[in-house]
């Protein structure tokens, strides 16, 4: 869940609906219930949003408030039990049906970005549950998905994108999708469809030492084998413009490696490791500590094989 945000949010007129989604953004506590602190201590009570209960849909973990990205979508938010759901439609533009099938296809967590307009402080007894801030009123102003929410329970419940532009309900089209948190950050803040968001530039005929490319595509290969994938990971290398993805040392998305140029030249010896653990999602290896694991395993065969040279660890 975002924290309260002072830039405006951006309310552009969506450029026609397409697809759409059922989506959790938080749960909430019924008077007289344990409460249900989120990852940042706040408790929302049932009855607190406020507004008309429309909200902006940014591409990824909340472009359009950090950013001032444009919106990609629009959503209707409302309370439904305990729960705070939403209903997003996307743009239909190419990036905002290019945002409708990330999310399609790999059932995000959301967060929400919002401003409280009543809160108090917790009870003794809801202290010691965890709470650190009990919000009576608050507006929701933007919507998200995200790798790492602050609120606990969200998720994407279902979603469709090309049968629902034809004007099939998204609970038919699609049947409902788990939260999986990790394979959502795995997925979409690796994936090619949002370099946009990160700011980089692929840089296909970027001068790189031979030694280093020719490295890249020979170790990708071997990996390949390692995990019995059919073709090799195709191996292409980016420019970072700004500090998010500068931080960003590779992106792995449908068969591809992205690899962080300045981060590969400022440290060669990280080239291996990088590769094989993004070959290893691109094998359908979800787990962050499976792929860091088959990472080691793979380099240390590599430099039996081959001994250590500039690009080993």
């Amino acid at each position: 869940m975002a924290k309260r945000r002072r830039r405006p949010v951006k309310t552009k007129a969506a450029a026609g609906g397409y697809g759409n989604a059922v989506v959790v953004l938080a749960q909430l506590t019924r008077p007289g219930e344990p409460v249900k602190p989120d990852h940042e201590g706040d408790v929302i009570l049932v009855g607190a949003l406020e507004g008309e209960g429309e909200a902006v849909v940014s591409i990824y973990d909340h472009s359009v408030v950090k950013q001032r990205d444009e919106p990609v979508g629009r959503a209707v938010v409302r309370e439904d039990g305990a729960q705070l759901v939403a209903r997003p439609t996307w743009d239909d533009t190419p990036r905002g049906r290019g945002a409708c099938k990330l999310v399609e296809e790999s059932a995000p967590a959301w967060s929400v970005g919002y401003f409280v307009t009543r809160s108090r402080a917790p009870s003794a007894e809801e202290r010691a549950q965890g709470a650190k801030r009990i919000i009576e009123k608050w507006r929701v102003r933007e919507i998200s998905p995200v790798g790492h929410p602050a609120g606990i329970g969200t998720g994407t419940t279902s979603a469709c994108c090309e049968s629902c532009a034809a004007g099939v309900k998204c609970e038919t089209a699609t049947e409902a999708m788990s939260l999986r948190v990790a394979e959502a950050e795995a997925v979409i803040t690796k994936a090619r469809d949002t370099l946009d968001v990160l700011d980089v530039d692929v840089l296909a005929d970027y001068e790189l030492p031979d030694e280093l490319t020719a490295t890249a595509r020979t170790f990708s290969h071997w990996c390949a084998g390692m995990l019995n994938l059919d073709t090799d990971p195709a191996v292409s290398w980016f420019w970072p413009q700004s500090v998010k993805s500068a931080q960003t040392a590779a992106l792995a998305w449908r068969g591809e490696i992205a690899l962080n140029t300045k981060a590969m030249g400022a440290e060669p010896r990280l080239l291996l490791r990088t590769i094989a653990h993004e070959t290893a999602h691109v094998a359908g290896m979800r787990s962050e500590a499976e792929a860091n694991a088959f990472a080691s395993r793979a380099v240390a065969l590599w430099n039996e094989r081959h001994g250590h040279n500039t690009y080993n660890l």
